[in-house]
Formats: structure tokens, sequence, C-alpha cells
């Protein structure tokens, strides 16, 4: 999977490298808000798209560490709650059957009425 997101980054850098190198000669203006006193005049069209796609891999960048320190959080929760019911598992296997507190109410009857087998398909 990673040689995949690999190879993708490498095809859209050489499709932005390739796209500034065809248009090397042509200036455009960039207006980075409205009115004519906030614009970038003559700028080269490839540092415009290595500029923009710099910003857009810085944003993306962002927001992927937001993501993981999300996931981070929950893996740290669940792996609390794991052992947390591993300890409880644990005082339930120790526990012993001989306490006073823990009564065994099914009788052999009981057990014997219970379906079994092909007689269970039937009923």
């Amino acid at each position: 999977m990673w040689i995949l997101q690999r190879l993708m980054v490498v095809l859209a850098l050489a499709v932005v490298l390739l796209f500034g190198m065809l248009n090397a000669g042509e200036t455009v203006t960039v207006r980075y808000w409205y009115g004519e006193g906030h614009s970038f005049v003559s700028s080269p069209l490839p540092l415009v798209i290595v500029t923009f796609f710099l910003l857009g891999v810085l944003f993306y960048y962002i927001f992927s560490i937001a993501r993981e320190w999300r996931l981070r959080t929950e893996i740290r929760r669940l792996r609390k709650s794991i052992n947390s019911q591993g300890n409880e598992l644990t005082e339930l296997r120790n526990l012993s059957l001989e306490d006073d507190d823990i009564q065994i109410t099914t009788s052999h009857a009981d057990y014997e009425a219970l379906p079994r087998g092909e007689e269970a398909d039937q009923s």
C-alpha cells in the first residue's frame, strides 16, 4: 500500500513539473484578494504552480496530523479498555469455586432435560 502512495506522489510531482516546464515562458497575474492592490503582477507560471502545489501538500499534511492524533488517542483508549478487561478476566479466573457466595443451582435433572443433537432439531 505504501508503494502505491509513493507512486502517486511521484506521479503528481512529475505532472506538475512537466506542466511547469511546458509553460516556462508564461507569466500570469495572481489576485489573492479583490481589488487592484492585492495581486502579484507578472509571476512566472511554473512558480505559481509549484507554490500552490506545495500549499496543497502543506494543508494535507496539517489535516493528516490532526487525523492521526485522533486515531492515536482512540488506540490509547482502546488499549486501556483491553487492559482493564484483561485484568477483570484474570480476577475472574482466580476466583475460587469453594467460596460460600457462589452457589451452583443446576442439578443433574436440569441437565438431562436440555435438548441434545438430533432430538433438539426435531422439536
